[in-house]
């Protein structure tokens, strides 16, 4: 490996050196020896070293005071020694403030010049990405211990809120002890004075129900009612598919053939664009493509071209100069010999040799270099130069062809849907627009959806496919119906939420619109959405007071006596209970419909 391994020589050298010097990522290249034979800027201002400084010197040059960089020398040494085609890994740099973090990914050497290769070492700076990974990991361990905090705290609630309810239970059994006992003992005292009036089919009653006579039990009767439960979702309505359209380059919009909100068809023209940068960079990436593709053509035919041939006319010259000085030498050792010149004259004409011998090795050296420039590397190097710049001459032609943008379907346009505070991008004819900005919209409005989010108490009670009914505002009387089509399963925000919960994205899709409606929806009106997560159209509902404490969990007390409530029996059934509503509670089990039960 010779001492230029660290830039190419000849006419490849300032494409080279300029990408060399340009990458972003620190480059350095080091010989099974030790030696670094390649060293760019960027490694340089990484490392807080000079790159002249330890260019061709030896690793251990990079061992800072501090130990900074041990780490790095070790990952080096260790792919020399183990010889590993390629490896990759993550090291820190130093400690306190000055410490960085490093993606480091080495790779074998080949050996070209028999000094025995070595490794290529690229590395890049990642601190502020592993900072940035640090405090989202923080933050998710912070939320996780919250969530289980504000969890507890939910769970706490619930039981003392079911240690109030059995409290209650028991206080109303105590205050119908009481009554009763109110009761007997006005009974007694009735029995003392008016033995002959006592009624003898008096019925068991917890007491009488509002306009109910004395001695009437209060009872209700349980009929099939239908129950719904649901979420509440607000948004805006947008159109249920949605094609952005984004600039191909940066320039003025020449025309407009297009008005918001009237529709257009597919392959229809909606801009045209033009642009004097987009030109310069077309005629910059044709010249340069003429030029990768002589080059190109130079390296093929390398060996039988000038340069070679003026190389190899220069080394037989010196070849036929040396033979002459060689000749010239013994004639003139001859005559010396016979003495007829002087020995001055002889040690010239040696010293003639000399120099007709260092000239000819110069030639040989300089055919040597100018063959190299054309061998097999020198090939490949300028083979990828002519597809990179074939690739670039191209991908700047279609988006040169982009200049007359139409419509890819027939839809709608609208200015596209952006973050709150972004402002919709101009196209009035002549305002400027910036490559890859999404400057118009197309929507499907025979079909809406709605976004919107969703606290974390809420969201497990929400599905894919559920119904969901839509309402607005702006167009009252109309009921949208759809599904719910996506959940996220990441949180959005959490500070907007109920009592700072973690919310949750969730999308409904409207199929179609009413022909009714068509005229009064827009896109971007504000939109409620009831997701209807329990719907039972024949549930059995009872008050809450109606529900007791028994051996076997929830029960009632069921009427089997006349209609009057003024004879029969009160006898206790076991229940299975749903979902808690606004008129008291479901029961999905132990009454059937029909059913009277007494009231407390």
């Amino acid at each position: 490996m010779t001492d230029d391994a660290s830039r190419p020589s000849g006419a490849h050298t300032p494409l080279y050196e300029r990408i060399f010097d340009d990458m972003s990522d620190g480059v350095m290249a080091v010989t099974r020896q030790g030696r670094i034979v390649a060293f760019n800027p960027t490694a340089a201002e990484i490392l807080a070293v000079d790159a002249e400084d330890v260019l061709q010197g030896a690793l251990f040059q990079l061992i800072a005071e501090d130990g900074r960089n041990d780490a790095l020398i070790d990952t080096i040494t260790e792919a020399i020694d183990t010889d590993q085609a390629v490896v990759e890994r993550v090291l820190q740099l130093g400690t306190g403030e000055t410490a960085r973090s490093l993606q480091v990914r080495t790779s074998r050497l080949r050996d070209e010049t028999g000094d025995g290769g070595g490794v290529v070492v690229v590395f890049q700076d990642i601190t502020e990405i592993e900072s940035l990974r640090l405090r989202d990991r923080e933050m998710a361990e912070n939320l996780k211990a919250q969530n289980g905090e504000l969890q507890d705290a939910y769970r706490d609630l619930d039981r003392k809120s079911k240690e109030l309810e059995q409290t209650g239970k028991r206080l109303q059994i105590v205050r119908l002890g009481a009554t009763g006992f109110v009761l007997v003992l006005f009974v007694g005292l009735g029995v003392i004075n008016f033995s002959d009036t006592l009624p003898t089919d008096f019925g068991v009653s917890s007491g009488p129900a509002d306009g109910a006579q004395e001695g009437q039990a209060a009872l209700y009767t349980v009929y099939p009612t239908p129950v719904r439960d649901v979420v509440t979702v607000t948004g805006s309505l947008n159109p249920g598919a949605v094609v952005n359209i984004t600039m191909p380059f940066a320039g003025r919009i020449d025309t407009r053939l297009f008005e918001y909100g009237v529709p257009v068809t597919e392959g229809s023209v909606l801009l045209s664009l033009s642009s004097t940068d987009m030109e310069t960079q077309l005629a910059n990436a044709h010249s340069a493509f003429i030029k990768a593709q002589r080059n190109y053509q130079d390296i093929e035919t390398w060996t039988t071209g000038d340069e070679v041939a003026e190389s190899r006319r220069r080394l037989d010259q010196a070849q036929y100069a040396l033979d002459d000085a060689i000749r010239a030498l013994e004639e003139t050792k001859r005559l010396f010999e016979r003495g007829i010149i002087a020995r001055q004259e002889m040690e010239g004409q040696v010293q003639r040799v000399r120099s007709q011998r260092d000239a000819l090795a110069s030639a040989q050296s300089n055919l040597d270099r100018v063959l190299e420039r054309g061998d097999e590397q020198s090939r490949r190097i300028a083979a990828l130069e002519l597809q990179n710049a074939r690739r670039a001459l191209e991908s700047l032609e279609n988006q040169a062809e982009g200049a007359i943008i139409v419509a890819p379907v027939s839809g709608l346009p609208f200015a596209p849907i952006t973050g709150k505070d972004k402002t919709p991008v101009d196209l009035a004819v002549g305002s400027r627009v910036e490559a890859g900005v999404t400057a118009l919209s197309i929507g499907d409005v025979g079909q809406f959806s709605v976004a919107g989010e969703v606290d974390e108490v809420d969201i497990a009670n929400i599905r894919n496919g559920q119904l969901a009914r839509v309402t607005g505002p702006a167009f009252p009387g109309i009921v949208l119906e759809g599904h719910v089509e996506a959940i996220e399963a990441q949180a959005q925000s959490a500070a907007a939420g109920r009592g700072g919960l973690a919310r949750f994205g969730v999308r409904v899709r409207i199929p179609s619109i009413p022909e009714e409606a068509r005229g009064v929806i827009r896109v971007g009106m504000s939109a409620t959405v009831q997701v209807v997560v329990y719907e039972a159209p024949e549930a059995l509902v009872v008050p809450t007071t109606a529900i007791g404490s028994g051996p076997d969990g929830p029960q009632v007390r069921v009427w089997r006596g006349d209609e009057a409530g003024l004879s029969g029996t009160a006898e206790p059934a076991t229940v299975t209970l749903g979902r808690p509503v606004p008129a008291g509670i479901e029961v999905l089990s132990g009454l059937t419909a029909g059913d009277r039960i007494v009231l407390p």
